[in-house]
């Protein structure tokens, strides 16, 4: 194995891409908690928009309509990568895939800067919380 990839690379917040953001905030939720693609999930990033800004920042939504396009089109991108598990082509339910919660996932969050680690650590945290039961993904549609 060459020396480049056995070097930690270290993202600034300019340089992380929203699915590197994306993909590292997944890793941290893990594969237990079944998320959905709906308004709760948005706020929890529309807040991490106006609370860490920088390239967080891209995933705040319209402030008419709260849907974030960049979201909406990085969560896309990664069902299509295999980076999620959609749970039913009729709804909107996924978990992060055991290929993104395993050593892939822990490599693109240890890329990041302590500041951006932090605040991914948050916002995972705050999916956890609104995702973390049994039926919260029902709730969360509210």
């Amino acid at each position: 194995m060459s020396t480049a990839f056995k070097e930690k690379v270290m993202v600034t917040m300019e340089q992380a891409t929203p699915e590197t953001l994306l993909m590292a905030t997944l890793y941290k939720v893990g594969r237990e908690i079944r998320m959905v693609d709906n308004l709760a999930f948005a706020r929890v990033f529309n807040e991490a928009a106006l609370e860490f800004g920088g390239r967080f920042k891209s995933f705040a939504w319209h402030r008419h309509y709260h849907v974030s396009e960049v979201l909406s089109g990085t969560l896309q991108l990664l069902d299509q990568a295999g980076s999620i598990v959609r749970e039913n082509a009729a709804q909107t339910y996924f978990r992060t895939s055991p290929h993104l919660a395993g050593p892939f996932g822990q490599q693109i969050f240890s890329s990041l800067g302590t500041d951006q680690q932090k605040a991914v650590e948050s916002i995972a945290d705050r999916l956890k919380k609104a995702f973390g039961s049994k039926d919260a993904a029902v709730k969360g549609a509210d």
